[in-house]
């Protein structure tokens, strides 16, 4: 029983963690524009932003490209303070007709330990996050359209990227790998009741 359940638990560790890990870095980059930059020399003691969020974003975007994934990436340094809250910005694709074909937020927190997914080059720290996956049917100018919302603190840069042919997640993988994961604690549990 014992062997029954840690080879659960190894596979559901592959699905349920490891395999959506692994497919976000998936795809092709072939779009990376920098939509803020915070002017360090203008920019006041207070840390208070130095220029404007660039929007909208003009991109080509083809159907051969499907499908595509849009991250930001946001970059803050030791000169950025730490806020129990986070900034949280809007963005929207819409078509060559203008049509808003999605829209969504994303919240960007600043905590200076315990952070999730971030990257340390000296200093700076890096953090991505996933705005959306989608595909499109025609070829032609799209526009990404960013929007803040909510404002606490202050990054040193802002980052839109896009990836093409990119893997989308099987959400019934992540599900069966999740049930391997708690009938192998189950096991473990029941293996150890006995063992007593």
């Amino acid at each position: 029983m014992k062997v029954v359940a840690s080879v659960f638990l190894f596979v559901g560790l592959l699905l349920a963690v490891l395999y959506p890990v692994a497919l976000t870095f998936s795809g092709e980059t072939f779009y990376k524009e920098t939509i803020f930059q915070r002017n360090m020399v203008n920019a006041s003691r207070d840390g208070l932003r130095s220029g404007q969020i660039k929007s909208p974003i003009k991109i080509q975007l083809k159907p051969e490209y499907n499908p595509i994934k849009v991250i930001a990436e946001f970059t803050t340094s030791s000169t950025s303070y730490s806020h129990i809250n986070g900034n949280i910005y809007h963005f929207s694709l819409h078509d060559t007709d203008d049509k808003q074909l999605w829209d969504k937020s994303s919240l960007h927190q600043n905590k200076k330990e315990g952070a999730d997914k971030r990257s340390v080059l000296g200093h700076l720290k890096i953090t991505s996050t996933v705005i959306q996956d989608f595909s499109i049917d025609k070829a032609g100018e799209y526009q990404l359209k960013i929007k803040e919302k909510k404002h606490y603190f202050y990054e040193d840069s802002i980052s839109v990227i896009f990836k093409k042919n990119v893997k989308l997640i099987n959400k019934k993988i992540i599900i069966i790998g999740v049930i391997l994961l708690v009938l192998g604690v189950g096991l473990l549990l029941i293996f150890g009741k006995h063992q007593k």
